[in-house]
């Protein structure tokens, strides 16, 4: 709709004004003169009609601006802005119409009902202070007619805490004597335990070209004598390196592997043997 009826142009300027949209400047009937243009910004509020009602129905009408009062006013004073007029053009805008006009004048009417409001929370504050002030001397009320009962019970109370204090400290000091023991015993284990994770970190970063020589050693090398395997174990090494596949500085088949536990029992068993 290129050119909208006059009384669907001012719907849409008016809900345009309400909701604080800007205008756009488009060249007027004289030459070089610009006017307001509230149509394609309003159709844009129309594309998404649930989200354009869902506005509606929000609306801050207790917040409105005197401004927006000011500039709606000729539309409401219009006798083509009236909702009997705009039914005439598109039923969809009379429901629009009759909402800037109820904003309008629940503009003026809040105006007449907010000082009896303000009046209404000022008494109920009053009324809940009073309120207050009478519970609290409810309470030190109870507070005075049972304190001696109050004291007797935190007296007994802090009777039977001191003794579970007494026995508990007894049980931290030995408690804390053992766990001095047993840091002083695990002293020397956390250096071990320092290099064993340093060495696992180290080998699991560079298991990658570790396991990949040891397949190789256990694939190919088996026929060769210990001349040539150590040249092919070298040659591997420079590829590895090239490729930038991690590998620790001389990996071989024992350390990849091997299990050293085993391997002492193998030992032993040469040794019997």
């Amino acid at each position: 709709m290129q050119r909208p009826p006059v009384g669907v142009k001012m719907v849409i300027e008016a809900v345009c004004i309400m909701k604080g949209v800007k205008p756009k400047r488009v060249p007027g009937e004289k030459l070089g003169s610009k006017v307001d243009d509230y149509w394609e910004p309003g159709r844009g509020l129309l594309q998404d009609p649930g989200k354009f009602l869902d506005s509606l129905f929000k609306y801050d009408k207790d917040n409105i601006a005197d401004s927006v009062i000011k500039a709606i006013q000729p539309y409401i004073d219009s006798e083509e802005f009236q909702p009997a007029a705009i039914a005439k053009v598109s039923k969809a805008c009379t429901s629009i119409c009759q909402w800037v006009r109820a904003m309008h004048k629940y503009h003026f009417v809040a105006k007449v009902v907010e000082p009896k409001r303000k009046a209404w929370r000022e008494a109920e504050e009053d009324l809940r202070a009073t309120q207050q002030v009478l519970e609290e001397a409810k309470e030190r009320l109870r507070e005075v007619e049972g304190g001696i009962a109050m004291l007797q019970d935190k007296y007994k109370t802090c009777i039977a805490k001191k003794e579970e204090l007494e026995m508990k400290c007894e049980q931290c000091q030995q408690r804390l004597g053992r766990a001095d023991t047993l840091i002083n015993s695990l002293a020397d284990e956390k250096v071990r335990w320092q290099d064993t994770v340093e060495s696992l970190d180290y080998k699991i970063n560079n298991i990658t070209g570790d396991v990949l020589v040891a397949a190789g050693f256990v694939a190919y090398l088996g026929p060769f004598t210990g001349h040539y395997r150590v040249a092919l174990c070298n040659e591997w090494l420079r590829e590895l390196s090239e490729n930038n596949i991690p590998h620790t500085e001389e990996p071989n088949l024992i350390s990849t592997l091997g299990d050293p536990v085993e391997i002492r029992s193998w030992q032993a068993s040469c040794r019997k043997a």
